[in-house]
């Protein structure tokens, strides 16, 4: 799943880094063919709705978010988690830190977000619609609460527990 830094997009991979940032439509075209290929046995799976990249692009300093459901990439305001992130990365490869560090050191963060995210979770189980209360009960800053609280949303509560912001 963890693709290491190639040249080229590479199709199938959680995370990656490349030289060259591919299409939309090429990354669009392989998130329909991924969302396809995975529909085959949903007895195993669950039913896909969406199948979604992020891109976050170092050299500008932007990320924008592809779906499998949507035409146009969205561009987002990146969460103070993801900018810190990008800027570690940034200093580490200015540094001279090899690529596969770099890519090593973006799964720790999102493995860090995961774990966060279920904390948002079990705390939005206990406090349903209590999103307001997260940054402040739990410590995190008020930037990442929505992409925590869409993390959260993914962990397998149920719909009603956890709202999307």
């Amino acid at each position: 799943m963890f693709g290491d830094y190639s040249d080229q997009y590479r199709s199938g991979f959680v995370l990656q880094g490349t030289r060259q940032t591919p299409s939309d439509e090429v990354i669009r075209s392989d998130l329909l063919y991924q969302k396809e290929m995975l529909q085959v046995s949903p007895e195993l799976d669950g039913q896909i709705a969406e199948a979604v990249c992020i891109v976050a692009n170092l050299d500008e300093r932007c990320v924008s978010v592809i779906s499998s459901q949507s035409a146009r990439p969205l561009q987002v305001e990146a969460a103070a988690g993801v900018k810190n992130l990008l800027q570690s990365v940034m200093l580490s490869l200015s540094h001279g830190i090899g690529a596969p560090f770099c890519l090593q050191q973006v799964e720790n963060s999102l493995q860090e977000m995961y774990l966060t995210g279920r904390l948002v979770a079990e705390f939005l189980r206990t406090n349903p619609g209590r999103q307001d209360l997260v940054g402040s009960q739990l410590r995190v800053d008020a930037t990442d609460v929505p992409l925590l609280t869409c993390v959260a949303g993914a962990i397998c509560f149920p719909q009603n527990v956890v709202s999307q912001p």
